[in-house]
């Protein structure tokens, strides 16, 4: 099915202009524009992706590709390949309406600082 990326929440920290702030259950919600972003898996084992997000004011295509796709129900892990290399993510949540995973992060610069920590990022299902 077609998932659509709707939040993240942070654990982690936070440094800014020298200044580091502890962050926990901090929760971001998508913007119309991030909302574009989605996962397709199909059932013949394939998808696609695309990622987008807010550039000066505009919303840019940042990335997208096909890939192919695991699934491994006893230990939850999705495994992507695209262009040879795989990406192995455990899901904390799959239900008919929600899916979500965990990704660890060392110095992501997200514009209002530089976040070290614990993404979760959940995403809601969606016609295709």
């Amino acid at each position: 099915g077609k998932w659509q990326l709707s939040h993240t929440i942070l654990n982690g920290t936070v440094t800014y202009n020298g200044v580091v702030a502890n962050v926990k259950d901090f929760k971001v919600n998508a913007t119309e524009c991030q909302k574009k972003t989605y996962m397709l898996f199909k059932n013949d084992g394939t998808g696609n992706e695309e990622a987008w997000l807010e550039e000066a004011g505009n919303c840019k295509l940042q990335a997208s590709g096909s890939y192919n796709y695991s699934y491994n129900s006893s230990t939850k892990e999705i495994t992507q390949t695209q262009n040879g290399v795989s990406q192995k993510v455990v899901l904390k949540s799959l239900t008919g309406s929600e899916l979500s995973y965990s990704q660890v992060v060392n110095n992501l610069d997200t514009g209002n600082g530089v976040f070290t920590g614990t993404i979760d990022i959940y995403f809601v299902k969606v016609s295709n």
